[in-house]
């Protein structure tokens, strides 16, 4: 059974993930979702091996009720420690698991066995009409250790200077940002270069611009902003939300077409390895 550590306010939990109906497959073809106007990551490409699919599976198939998944992105820091969004994590599921891609070709589900939310973490609406999502972050335990071809992923050091320009975000979100005509499915993963707007040390977030056609949307949720330095690959962002203001007379708003919002891992690592302590057990 999945523990919940803290307790939190999931009302805006579907911000940015992606609902899919259920079919029961494992390697369900769904290949029309991914980081807007991102490029398809090969099987062979080394981000193939760094970002996974996390699955919120609710419903239980044959009971005559509705069944139904939502889908985030998700990254490694241990062998079995994954890092993500607290909006990705559902108390309310019947199951919660990664899918890796597997030798035959299909997906092999490894269950999510502990959660650590974030205890700060909250959500809402802003006097300006903006979604907020705060101390979105979450650290997950799988049931066994991840497969030695999935490659974990590097903290930043504390308060050094990173020069964050850019950013490599990756994910298995939306095809579009549109709320209507956006593919909602996830899917095959996909990647963007994506330019850094606003970074400190000391803040919380960064904003990346999703201005040119390119970003994080729906179902990119928890997936890793990524340097390389010296051959290593950083994970320094956590994708959280887009900033937006919803506009009630276009139901068919682009939401993903302005700014991306990232968990700043570098602001967060004394949570992040106190709460690996914490799940030390595992």
């Amino acid at each position: 059974m999945l523990k919940i550590l803290f307790s939190a306010i999931l009302f805006l939990g579907l911000i940015g993930c992606t609902r899919t109906p259920d079919n029961g497959s494992i390697d369900r073809a769904a290949a029309d979702g991914h980081i807007v106007g991102g490029e398809k990551v090969l099987k062979t490409h080394r981000l193939a091996h760094q970002v996974l699919l996390l699955k919120n599976q609710f419903g239980t198939p044959g009971e005559g009720t509705e069944t139904y998944t939502l889908s985030c992105t998700t990254s490694a820091i241990g062998r079995r420690l994954l890092i993500t969004a607290a909006h990705c994590v559902h108390t309310d599921a019947n199951q919660v698991f990664v899918e890796i891609p597997a030798a035959d070709g299909k997906r092999m589900r490894i269950p999510i066995i502990q959660s650590l939310i974030h205890p700060l973490y909250t959500s809402g609406v802003n006097e300006g009409g903006y979604d907020y999502l705060d101390y979105d972050l979450a650290l997950l335990v799988t049931d066994f250790s991840l497969s030695e071809d999935i490659e974990v992923l590097k903290l930043p050091l504390a308060h050094k200077d990173l020069d964050l320009k850019t950013i490599t975000a990756a994910g298995f979100g939306r095809r579009d940002g549109h709320r209507v005509t956006g593919a909602q499915s996830a899917g095959g993963l996909y990647q963007a270069v994506l330019s850094v707007i606003e970074y400190d040390t000391f803040s919380p977030n960064f904003k990346v611009d999703q201005t040119q056609g390119s970003g994080a949307c729906k179902g990119d949720s928890g997936g890793p902003g990524i340097i390389v330095r010296d051959s290593e690959t950083y994970v320094v962002g956590v994708f959280s939300n887009m900033s937006y203001k919803n506009d009630s007379e276009n139901p068919d708003q682009d939401i993903c077409s302005s700014r991306g919002v990232y968990v700043n891992v570098q602001n967060h690592l004394d949570w992040i390895h106190s709460a690996t302590k914490r799940l030390s057990r595992y």
